[in-house]
């Protein structure tokens, strides 16, 4: 029990890290809350904080709507960001940029 206290906790602590730099790469307090993945992360941070903090039981819909919305920020983030990060890299392609490391020299 203990071990699941300390690996939600830790998630908290990334979600809020995360979120820090964000805030800190847009210079604007307010700005970032208008993205999806601030607010994926605000949710899950909150969510983990409040089962550390909670001794009731997860209802099964809350944590499938905080898990459904992590998932599609890390899916639209492999999929967009990351693709994109790619080709300006030299990749024609991100299945050509997992198959070598595609750098423009």
């Amino acid at each position: 029990m203990i071990w699941a206290a300390i690996f939600r906790l830790v998630v908290v602590a990334a979600a809020v890290i995360g979120m820090v730099y964000t805030w800190i790469a847009l210079d604007s307090p307010l700005n970032p809350l208008v993205l999806f993945t601030v607010q994926s992360n605000l949710l899950l941070a909150g969510y983990y904080f409040w089962r550390v903090v909670s001794r009731r039981p997860a209802s099964a819909e809350v944590k499938g709507a905080v898990t459904l919305y992590i998932v599609i920020t890390g899916l639209v983030w492999h999929f967009c960001a990351w693709a994109e990060q790619a080709r300006s890299s030299g990749c024609r392609s991100p299945a050509s940029a997992w198959a070598t490391s595609c750098s423009t020299t």
